[in-house]
């Protein structure tokens, strides 16, 4: 027999699938660990999603794609576009990865610990890497657009960002303006290096 969907059921193990991540981490909680919190069996956690890389998916895609809408109508109010870059590094290094208890980092920890050949629910680092992109050429004087023709610069920040997001809290040592600010000065060909 079939059984059918209820949104109460699915909305309450998103929000317990939320909670129990941000507090404990991806890899610390189980389905199982869920399905008791919520009230229902493990198995019935598979009827609203196949895997919990899924169910991170279906939690996190949403969050992160308002957190980029967010950044980019920050940045459109600022003029300078030096400013703009900055901003766009600093969220993407610092604020994101730091904020809602480093929530992030579950993203990072499922991807590294799903099978090789499980299949993500969708590429929402795709696009976020396509939006920052765009972000990014915006800041750049004309002559400097060639910098972002193939994607590696947004590709190398988001590569980055996985490894600020690993590492929420260990970084204090860390000067993130001081690498912000030669980073910025490279893109906009005013390095001394």
């Amino acid at each position: 027999m079939v059984q059918t969907k209820k949104k109460e059921v699915r909305d309450s193990i998103l929000d317990c699938a939320y909670r129990l991540f941000r507090d404990k981490g991806y890899i610390q909680c189980s389905m199982s660990e869920i399905a008791k919190e919520v009230g229902i069996s493990a198995s019935n956690i598979y009827i609203y999603f196949p895997s919990k890389i899924h169910l991170l998916y279906e939690i996190y895609t949403p969050l992160l794609t308002s957190r980029m809408m967010k950044l980019a109508n920050d940045i459109h109010a600022i003029d300078d576009p030096e400013k703009r870059l900055r901003y766009i590094f600093k969220c993407i290094w610092q604020d994101i990865p730091n904020e809602d208890n480093g929530f992030a980092r579950n993203l990072i920890q499922a991807i590294v610990t799903a099978p090789a050949d499980l299949e993500k629910p969708h590429d929402s680092l795709k696009w976020c890497e396509d939006f920052l992109h765009k972000l990014i050429l915006d800041c750049l004087p004309e002559e400097r657009h060639f910098l972002m023709q193939d994607s590696m610069i947004s590709f190398l920040t988001w590569m980055a960002f996985d490894g600020f997001t690993l590492n929420v809290g260990k970084n204090e040592e860390r000067n993130i303006d001081a690498l912000i600010d030669h980073f910025v000065e490279m893109l906009m060909g005013k390095s001394k290096i």
